[in-house]
C-alpha cells in the first residue's frame, strides 16, 4: 500500500476506534471519492492535502520525517448532529499518543503527533433535496520514516 493509503488507514483506525465517533457515523468513514451518494448521510471523508518532507543531508537526502494535512469533511443532514460530529472527531484525533497505527497490520505508519489546525462550516443548499451541513476539519500529522 502507498504511504497515501498508510496515511488513511491510520485516519479511519483512529475514528473507528472512537465508540464517540461510531455512534454518529457509523463505518461510513473514507476517501473522498464517494461523497456524493447522498442516501449515505451522516458520513465523513478525508483527503491529504499536503506532504512536506523534511530533507537531511545525511541518508542521501532521504526524509526522515514527513509533515502532513489532512483535511476532514463531515457531511451531516442536521446542524447540531454537524457540531457533535466535529468535537468528537477533534477528541479522537487531536494530540494523539504518538504510535504506530493501526496497531497491526501491513498498512502501519508511525504517528508522533496529530493535532488539529483549523476548523469550519458551512451550509450547501444545493446538496441533495434539502441541503447538507459540512464541517471541516484540518488536522497536520508529523510521520516518522
Amino acid at each position: 500500500m502507498s504511504v497515501l493509503g498508510n496515511i488513511g488507514s491510520a485516519i479511519y483506525h483512529l475514528l473507528i476506534q472512537s465508540s464517540a465517533v461510531v455512534t454518529i457515523y457509523g463505518n461510513k468513514i473514507g476517501p473522498s471519492n464517494n461523497i456524493y451518494d447522498t442516501m449515505n448521510y451522516p458520513r465523513i471523508v478525508y483527503t491529504i492535502t499536503d506532504i512536506e518532507p523534511t530533507n537531511t543531508k545525511g541518508s542521501n537526502g532521504a526524509s526522515k520525517l514527513d509533515v502532513i494535512r489532512v483535511q476532514l469533511a463531515l457531511f451531516n443532514l442536521e446542524y447540531s448532529e454537524l457540531i457533535l460530529g466535529q468535537q468528537r472527531v477533534r477528541e479522537a484525533l487531536d494530540y494523539i499518543t504518538p504510535g504506530t497505527y493501526p496497531s497491526s497490520g501491513s498498512n502501519q505508519i508511525d504517528l508522533q503527533s496529530c493535532s488539529l489546525v483549523s476548523m469550519n462550516q458551512e451550509f450547501i443548499e444545493e446538496f441533495g433535496e434539502n441541503g447538507i451541513y459540512v464541517g471541516y476539519l484540518e488536522f497536520q500529522l508529523r510521520q516518522k520514516l
